[in-house]
């Protein structure tokens, strides 16, 4: 279920975002802009989908290392891997724990 979370949150702000920084950034639909515009568009609609998405993929992370567990703590709850991460490592933990796994 992490995974496709992930992957239709990713695919949602990937192709969805990228009209609106096209916009954003040369006020023209993707269609009347350059091949440069375009790429420059799509590099800017990376970065929500990076922002929601590592949180998921650090849990999935945590979720698929737990499984190999002997007894694995977190029973393939997204939320107790989390709240575990967290509780490492502070609020950031989401953004930056795939350092601590």
């Amino acid at each position: 279920a992490p995974e496709v979370a992930k992957g239709t949150l990713s695919r949602v702000l990937k192709f969805g975002g990228f009209p609106v920084a096209h916009r954003l950034l040369y006020d023209r639909a993707p269609a009347a802009g350059s091949a440069a515009s375009r790429a420059a568009a799509g590099a800017l609609a990376t970065f929500p989908e990076m922002a929601l998405c590592t949180p998921l993929e650090t849990g999935k992370l945590a979720l698929q290392l737990d499984a190999l567990k002997a007894a694995p703590a977190f029973d393939n709850q997204l939320q107790k891997a989390a709240a575990a991460l967290t509780a490492a490592a502070g609020p950031a933990a989401a953004r930056s724990a795939w350092m601590l796994l």
